[in-house]
């Protein structure tokens, strides 16, 4: 398409571009433009431009400006919603989560600031009202109760993990406590943790327990760890020397660890070789070792050397504990076996300490070391086990004077704080129970190693483990329990510290209780009686036993009623009996039971024991079956069993051919008779209709007596009623008011349905009851009152109260002086500066007895005892 021909034509083409075709005014310098290279482009895009104008290129541009139109708007809503997107956050930010963190963080202030101030003036009032010695003497019982919490969580841990064993190394390890009651940040959680721990964790660990200086060996920081928190194992190190010849020809070691858990043997024996049965030989050439008459053959096992022997024997004996009444045997069926079992545990006091080493502790033991540690323990299990039998095996042990020697020796020797030391000494504190109280001992012992007290006295005070404490308390407890004992008591024994301080675990019963015990033994001697009340802690003490008497009440609210003239009681309905029929409440509750626990529900509800009533069988199984019929009931002879075992007391017998059940009948129940309401008083009380069913009915029979007595005004013949005569319209309405309520009053929970008459002989209804004097108020006292009898633990504490009671209100005169008018005691020094100090101190134990129980008054007052004589001991404490 050639340019030229078009721009020749006159005519133009118009658009919204306003495009023309028509040539310019000076076509010789368009010529000349066109000429040139630029303007050969300039020609080249014209022509272009007006062939697309020509082809319809309008209609193609004005769509795209129309889709670039439509593009724009999209995006400038999409725009403006995203725009309203963000305000409607930014608003639900600033109205809702902004106002509430700000909230919140001003009530946290607003606590803080209350705290503050609420803990500022109580500071202030406890200063004022409470003394500052209190004060300290309270800050310090807490700083104790927390201490020994800390204690007894540390002794259950490692108790805990004493049991853990290497076939489960992801075992949950239990946490031991730092001195100041924080975990360490890097105790391990598990055994495989604690295994695999190296060695710059391993000395910091050791470090935060004030263990000791940590070893650059992780075998042996990981022992200490181990031993600390009573882990059963330890890492043994085996070293293979290995020459190495260097450049410089130096001879050099080195050393290669491997790391191997081995079993540290230290549990019970009993528990380890104890069978359920003997198992006999199967070759039948050691039959003489089953037997069970008198033989010396054990003592020849247990004395042979042999190892095999040795293990034999202990076993064999651990089975015949076993086996025996009791778990214990006779000694006097196998003669010299006490003394071959006596061999073992002297050996390990004596020449076996001297073996062993602190090394023991953290690495194991030798194998002929331990095997032999582990014959004495065995050995001393076996005679814990046989002091049980006190009729026949005490004596022979109390005649043994090897028995004695070899406690003492225990006691003196061992030490409590070592863990391998630890069971032995536990096992030797339990067997000296079995003769402690009866073991000739006299005041020439006081002074000697063979006095065990002040040994026991430092176990229990000093030791953290647990069962050595409940061990050492009993032990005492037992030994003091003999009278002749008493010079052996001392006012500052460390035991009375130990059972004072362990006192406030009310909790721990266990542990309590020996405390309570050897506290009561102690201030059963008058003299440690009296020296406890100059004792510091003498009125936190009294204070802890009144606790504990209030922290074992079970008690449960009970009325009672004061005295009352006595009333007769008269109900204002006729009551009458009818048997019971399930309700509908509880066959819905029953209903879904199964069998035949429902039977039996079924039965309780329905009937009772009576031994002079009998019942059809088919008249129960009737009822049973009327009632559970579509629900998957009993066969008839299942449910006669059943009444059986419900009601001992019922036989299923035949009687003349009947099948009875004698000793039952039906469950009756009392209700008002309420067909007596609706009776008809028509004619001044005289008509004979009877009584209705219903007021309706009632009151259609009234109606029937006014049709005969015509149109005209009528009269009402109700009962006594002298209203004036009524046309009948009128007069149904007056009617109406003599009819009873079709449904009783329903009267309030507290109100019963009788009349209660003061005066004997009356009878209801009344003559006059306007005169009946009103019936005397029911005046009843709501008090808790004990529903259990003391437990012993109480009855301890409440004795030791009683006895700081009697010396603390004691009246004691001086004694006369020989010579004077009245008889005098001799040896009684009464003159002098010595008498007058004595009688200050006793005037100043008195005292401080006196103002402890003047402070516990009001919580005896709170006490309740079901025992007569405990009562009047509390009353008399409280009678002051």
């Amino acid at each position: 398409m050639n340019v030229n021909s078009y721009s020749a034509t006159p005519s133009s083409v118009t658009s919204d571009l306003d495009y023309t075709t028509d040539p310019p005014a000076s076509s010789a310098s368009s010529n000349d433009m066109l000429g040139t290279p630029a303007g050969t482009s300039l020609g080249e895009l014209h022509g272009q431009t007006l062939e697309t104008v020509l082809l319809g290129g309008e209609p193609q541009i004005a769509k795209d400006i129309q889709s670039l139109r439509v593009q724009l708007q999209d995006q400038d809503q999409r725009q403006r919603e995203g725009i309203q997107e963000i305000g409607l956050i930014l608003g639900r930010v600033l109205n809702t989560e902004v106002i509430e963190l700000m909230r919140e963080r001003a009530e946290e202030e607003i606590a803080r600031e209350l705290d503050q101030l609420v803990e500022a003036q109580v500071t202030a009032c406890l200063q004022d009202l409470i003394p500052e010695e209190l004060q300290v003497e309270v800050a310090e019982q807490e700083k104790y109760l927390e201490e020994i919490r800390r204690d007894l969580h540390n002794s259950e841990s490692r108790r805990a993990n004493a049991l853990l064993r290497s076939d489960d190394p992801s075992a949950q390890l239990q946490s031991i406590y730092k001195a100041d009651g924080t975990m360490p940040d890097n105790f391990p959680r598990t055994l495989q943790e604690l295994f695999e721990m190296d060695v710059s964790t391993s000395q910091e660990l050791i470090e935060e327990y004030e263990l000791a200086e940590g070893s650059d060996s992780r075998e042996r920081n990981l022992n200490r760890l181990m031993a600390f928190v009573n882990v059963k194992y330890q890492l043994l190190c085996r070293f293979v020397k290995e020459r190495r010849r260097e450049a410089w020809g130096c001879c050099n070691r080195r050393i290669v660890v491997e790391d191997k858990l081995i079993v540290n043997h230290v549990n019970v024996a009993v528990t380890i070789f104890v069978r359920s049965a003997m198992s006999t030989p199967p070759d039948g050439t050691e039959r003489w070792y089953t037997e069970f008459g008198q033989n010396n053959r054990m003592v020849m096992a247990l004395q042979s050397g042999v190892d095999s022997e040795i293990r034999w024997a202990l076993r064999r004996l651990a089975e015949f504990a076993h086996n025996s009444p009791g778990g214990v045997f006779r000694l006097d069926l196998l003669p010299g076996v006490l003394d071959a079992l006596f061999d073992w545990p002297e050996w390990y006091v004596g020449e076996g300490l001297a073996q062993m080493s602190e090394d023991d502790d953290l690495f194991s033991p030798p194998p002929e070391l331990a095997k032999k540690r582990q014959y004495a323990l065995e050995s001393l299990v076996l005679l814990r086990n046989a002091g049980f039998l006190e009729q026949v095996n005490v004596p022979l042990i109390m005649a043994n004077q090897r028995s004695w020697s070899l406690v003492c020796c225990a006691l003196g020797n061992l030490n409590a704080a070592r863990d391998t030391h630890a069971e032995f000494l536990l096992h030797a504190i339990d067997f000296f129970h079995c003769f402690a109280l009866r073991y000739p001992i006299g005041p020439e012992y006081l002074n000697t190693i063979w006095n065990p007290v002040p040994r026991l006295a430092r176990i229990a005070a000093t030791s953290s483990n647990r069962s050595l404490i409940i061990s050492s308390l009993t032990a005492l407890d037992i030994f003091f329990q003999n009278p002749a004992r008493a010079v052996f008591l001392m006012p500052d024994s460390p035991a009375l510290e130990a059972s004072l301080r362990y006192l406030p675990l009310v909790d721990d019963e266990p542990l309590v209780s020996p405390c309570l015990h050897y506290l009561f033994t102690h201030l059963s001697d008058p003299r440690m009686s009296r020296e406890f009340l100059l004792h510091p802690q003498m009125l936190a003490t009294v204070r802890l036993l009144v606790n504990v008497l209030l922290d074992d009440q079970a008690r449960e609210m009970t009325e009672i009623e004061l005295g009352q003239t006595p009333q007769q009681h008269f109900p204002t309905e006729a009551q009458v009996t009818m048997d019971y029929v399930l309700t509908k409440e509880d066959k819905e509750r029953i209903l879904h039971e199964p069998e035949p626990k429902r039977c039996l529900k079924w039965l309780k509800l329905m009937f009772v024991a009576h031994a002079q009533s009998e019942m059809r069988q088919a008249d129960i199984w009737n009822d049973y079956r009327t009632t559970f019929g579509l629900h998957n009931p009993l066969e008839p002879l299942a449910l006669m069993q059943h009444i059986s075992s419900v009601f001992p007391t019922a036989q299923s017998m035949v009687d003349s051919g009947r099948f009875i059940v004698r000793g039952l009948d039906r469950r009756r129940v009392f209700t008002s008779n309420q067909t007596t309401r609706f009776r008809c008083h028509w004619d001044r009380g005289t008509c004979r209709a009877g009584a209705f069913s219903s007021a309706e009915k009632l009151f259609a029979h009234i109606l029937e007596h006014l049709e005969g007595q015509g149109s005209g005004p009528s009269s009402c013949l109700w009962g006594n009623c002298q209203h004036p005569a009524l046309l009948h319209a009128k007069l149904h309405r007056h009617l109406l008011t003599h009819l009873p309520h079709p449904h009783p009053p329903q009267l309030p929970g507290s109100q019963n349905d009788h009349v209660a008459v003061v005066r004997t002989g009356e009878r209801y209804p009344l003559k006059d009851p306007t005169m009946r004097p009103p019936a005397f108020p029911r005046i009843t006292l709501k008090e808790r009152w004990p529903t259990e009898e003391l437990p012993s633990t109480s009855q301890t504490a409440l004795l030791c109260l009683r006895i700081l009671f009697g010396e603390s209100f004691s009246k004691s005169d001086q004694a006369p002086v020989s010579g004077e008018d009245f008889f005098g005691f001799p040896g009684l020094s009464v003159a002098g500066d010595g008498g007058a100090a004595s009688t200050e101190q006793e005037k100043e134990r008195k005292a401080r007895g006196q103002k402890a129980f003047y402070a516990v008054r009001g919580m005896l007052e709170s006490l309740r005892v079901r025992s007569r004589v405990y009562t009047d001991w509390i009353n008399e404490m409280v009678d002051l």
